[in-house]
């Protein structure tokens, strides 16, 4: 039975930072939540390991107006419940062991950012990691006309009408947009395409 491990990360921004590339005065990007889900192939949601952590950045300590409206994460969330990045990146390291690891894009990449404005090392191997984005939206192209800039991870499972459990947050929270990712991959394979399988095997 396959295992492996889904992962998506949120980053400090500010309204505006994307169309720029972050290239505003003081504006860096900083990993500040990640969620995480380890699968186990023929269980539900309910049945999985999730991980949940918030991360306190350290360039941009201070969250924007714009990155609280996006995620939902406020400023004493962080103060009370994030870890330094050290402690947070060794626990994700720790849930994900030695699964293949796959994300929306190289969310990995910002990891890795992350720790080089920090100046911190990366306690994870690049080479456990793998991008979904093409043949998951390959995958959904099939089923559905859709532009794919609207339908960011978070949104994917509006495609297919599934309905998110209670309690889980919305779009652009880590763990939400991580059961996004997993319920459209658990719904394109009862259709017959079994996107992260075909990676695994690859």
């Amino acid at each position: 039975m396959a295992s492996y491990c889904i992962f998506d990360t949120e980053y400090t921004t500010w309204e505006g930072a994307q169309a720029t590339r972050w290239n505003g005065r003081g504006q860096h990007r900083e990993v500040f939540q990640i969620g995480a889900v380890r699968v186990e192939e023929g269980k539900a949601w309910e049945e999985l390991e999730t991980l949940s952590l918030l991360i306190r950045p350290q360039l941009n300590p201070v969250l924007s107006a714009y990155a609280t409206q996006l995620t939902g994460i406020t400023q004493d969330m962080l103060e009370r419940d994030g870890l330094e990045t050290p402690e947070a990146l060794a626990r994700f390291a720790a849930f994900s062991g030695n699964l293949p690891v796959f994300s929306n894009g190289m969310d990995l990449h910002i990891v890795a950012e992350t720790c080089g404005l920090q100046k911190v090392i990366m306690p994870l191997d690049p080479r456990q990691y793998f991008s979904l984005h093409y043949p998951l939206y390959a995958a959904l192209d099939a089923h559905f006309a859709f532009d794919h800039r609207e339908y960011v991870s978070g949104r994917l499972h509006e495609l297919a009408r599934l309905e998110p459990p209670s309690k889980m947050g919305g779009v652009h929270n880590a763990l939400h947009d991580v059961w996004s990712l997993f319920a459209t991959c658990a719904w394109l394979k009862q259709q017959g395409t079994d996107v992260i399988g075909d990676l695994l095997k690859a």
